[in-house]
């Protein structure tokens, strides 16, 4: 049994990816795709990562639930910035 216990909030961080592609003319441009969610939680500044999957339905699920007024928030962002903040689940850091 572990000695102690620590309150842990978990956290999704969307990483949106490009792909480049041709037109018939030879211009480049980009075509959005809907890149990975990292699921993980944060312990002081660190991003600690605990799984990784493929954003595609996932985003379309999180973004029907915002539009039917779901319990929970979905807050996107980079990894070098922590996301959110206290949910009442537990202290801070």
């Amino acid at each position: 049994m572990a000695d102690d216990t620590f309150p842990l909030q978990l956290v999704g961080l969307h990483e949106p990816d490009q792909s480049i592609e041709v037109d018939d003319s030879g211009h480049k441009y980009a075509v959005p795709l809907p890149g990975v969610l990292r699921v993980g939680f944060y312990l002081g500044d660190t991003f600690l990562e605990v799984s990784r999957v493929k954003a595609g339905n996932i985003m379309d699920q999180l973004e029907a639930a915002k539009a039917a007024g779901g319990q929970g928030s979905s807050q996107t962002g980079s990894s070098s910035s922590p996301q959110g903040g206290d949910t009442g689940t537990g202290g801070g850091q």
